[in-house]
């Protein structure tokens, strides 16, 4: 009894560190996206790039609790020399920290009893004045603060009161409570990062912890988010996407970008600071769209999303929720398309958060278009990102293969459980058409775990089952739909090495053998998606043995037994439609694979 309680305990903390408190990624049909239309975002954005409206950017599409759609497109760096953007790049988000940290905090804090949204500020911060005129007094109250409505001007002099101080979160405190009040509170929507630090202050008097650290605690370590934070690491820095050159020789990167931030508050700042990355930022929008939990943890009630969704009763003209906006000049990010449900944030580096609850969509564009000298241009192709995606909504063709998806992996769960005596072969249509790999090698206990049009991320997805199991060998063919969909090489890298992790980490007697890619045959092949794709896979190759050779794992190079003499193309006796192994193809394939199956 006592070793089945550690054998259960063992499988469900494997599966907990391969989950990650990350959201599953899957192809985008899986949550009815429209692969083929979705192809529209890759031409928007590297125009945009060619441009030099933006450097680069990362992209994540979530439906409910899924991300269907991730990807990494041009360079996080181009000054002083040029670095490929990354899926696991780290953005400055600028203002998108005020929705995600400090009105999620504020909102905290009203669940737990310790504020209402409607108290004056200045029960918490005594010296913080009044709106006052010759006829009026009138308190500025939290909601005025969330809502920015508060009447406080839009910034404060940085120059000005770094000469006349020292620049220290003091300091700008004490001028935000005694600045001129521009109207009434109440009366009109001013956006305001004053706004914001106004509620650090609160929420760290209330606490008696750092804004941070109250962050940390209450939101982003339940979540287990690694790569979430205001101070970053000097790991975290190395993944930054840098941001603006300052001074003609600061190359800002890892550091905030907004002055008042940087400069007074030292990077914890209620107005901007945070540090995350496309997949992070997907989880925690992702609580808008599940009532405040995912994954099993709690961090918002229903009532505070529902709350958080929509415009005060009052200040419904104005446009902001708490924390969000919903309908301003500030919301070209949800483009022509979204629900009038919709609201977001943007951020000034050239961050972009848009949440559809009537949709159950959420859609984050993740840029540094500051780098490297604040001349980037992001406002027209945030809403053009926003249009391609909504009309990609629930427009997923293909249903026949995805209810062949959803039957192979049914098979896999009715299937006896995988055991330390097999092998097993993962992969997309090429692994799956190979059937009885078995008789075709003369091996008993080949487990056949292919489907037809999975990708890298599938594979991930179903992956800790067969790692649970401890095969003696796993034998993994897969990238082709990852370039069809169009994810770039470094992406499919970051992905395959993901899955040799997996058993590296838990289950290191695992024989790992990754195959590259086979070639296509462009003139016999009918898939527009693989139009002009043999050099990417060929890219891909050089790529993929590199990555075997630092992870000390078997790549098989089985290239050359397929590709015409001096191409890149697929033999014509081996594919019937350019893509696909006839029998033909499978024979020549199984007698190579021979002598690496044990």
């Amino acid at each position: 009894m006592k070793n089945r309680v550690i054998i259960l305990f063992f499988l469900i903390t494997i599966a907990n560190q391969l989950a990650a408190q990350k959201l599953p990624v899957v192809i985008p049909e899986q949550v009815g996206l429209n692969t083929v239309h979705l192809l529209h975002l890759d031409r928007v954005i590297n125009e945009a790039i060619e441009k030099e409206e933006i450097p680069g950017a990362v992209v994540a599409i979530v439906k409910k609790d899924k991300i269907g759609y991730l990807k990494s497109f041009g360079y996080k760096q181009v000054y002083p020399t040029k670095e490929p953007m990354d899926i696991t790049t780290i953005f400055d988000l600028a203002s998108c920290t005020k929705p995600l940290a400090t009105a999620t905090a504020i909102m905290i804090l009203v669940e737990q009893g310790y504020i209402r949204l409607t108290d004056p500020v200045s029960d918490y911060l005594p010296d913080f004045n009044k709106y006052e005129n010759d006829s009026v007094k009138k308190e500025i109250r939290i909601i005025n603060l969330l809502t920015h409505t508060s009447g406080l001007p839009g910034y404060a002099p940085v120059t000005q009161l770094s000469e006349e101080n020292e620049p220290t979160a003091k300091v700008l405190q004490q001028y935000i409570a005694n600045c001129h009040r521009n109207e009434e509170p109440g009366k009109r929507m001013k956006y305001s990062c004053l706004n914001y630090i106004t509620l650090q202050h609160i929420i760290e008097k209330i606490t008696n912890q750092a804004f941070n650290v109250f962050c940390d605690d209450n939101i982003f370590k339940p979540l287990n988010l690694k790569s979430t934070g205001f101070i970053l690491s000097d790991k975290h820095k190395k993944r930054c996407a840098p941001t603006e050159l300052i001074n003609d020789d600061e190359l800002l990167c890892g550091t905030v970008h907004d002055p008042l931030a940087r400069i007074f508050n030292k990077g914890v700042s209620g107005n901007a600071g945070l540090f995350s990355t496309a997949e992070e930022v997907a989880l925690l929008t992702s609580l808008f769209l599940n009532n405040g939990i995912i994954q099993g943890k709690r961090i918002l009630s229903p009532a505070s999303i529902e709350l958080m969704q929509n415009t005060p009763i009052g200040l419904e003209t104005f446009g902001r929720t708490l924390g969000w906006d919903k309908n301003t000049a500030y919301s070209s990010n949800q483009g022509d398309m979204m629900s009038q449900s919709a609201f977001g944030h943007t951020g000034y580096t050239g961050t972009s958060i848009t949440i559809d609850p009537e949709k159950e969509l959420a859609l984050i564009i993740l840029t540094n278009s500051v780098h490297p000298y604040d001349k980037g241009k992001t406002n027209r192709l945030r809403s053009l990102i926003a249009n391609i995606v909504v009309a990609a909504d629930n427009a997923a063709g293909n249903q026949d293969y995805l209810k062949h998806y959803q039957s192979r992996i049914e098979t896999f769960e009715n299937e006896t459980p995988i055991t330390q005596k097999d092998i097993v072969f993962i992969g997309n249509s090429l692994t799956e058409n190979g059937g009885d790999w078995g008789k075709r090698l003369g091996k008993k206990h080949i487990r056949n775990r292919g489907i037809i049009g999975d990708t890298t991320y599938g594979v991930i997805n179903r992956l800790s089952k067969i790692v649970e199991g401890k095969p003696k060998q796993i034998i993994v063919t897969i990238g082709t739909n990852d370039i069809s969909q169009g994810l770039n090489n470094r992406t499919i890298i970051e992905n395959i090495d993901s899955i040799i992790k997996a058993f590296q980490d838990h289950s290191p007697q695992t024989n790992i053998l990754i195959q590259n890619v086979l070639p296509i045959n462009e003139k016999k092949s009918w898939y527009r998606l693989m139009k002009n794709k043999s050099t990417v896979i060929s890219d891909l190759n050089v790529l993929i043995k590199q990555l075997a050779s630092q992870r000390g794992v078997t790549f098989i190079e089985s290239y050359n037994e397929f590709v015409r003499d001096n191409t890149n193309q697929l033999k014509d006796i081996f594919t019937n439609d350019g893509l696909h192994l006839n029998e033909e193809g499978y024979h020549v394939w199984s007698n190579f694979l021979k002598q690496y199956i044990k």
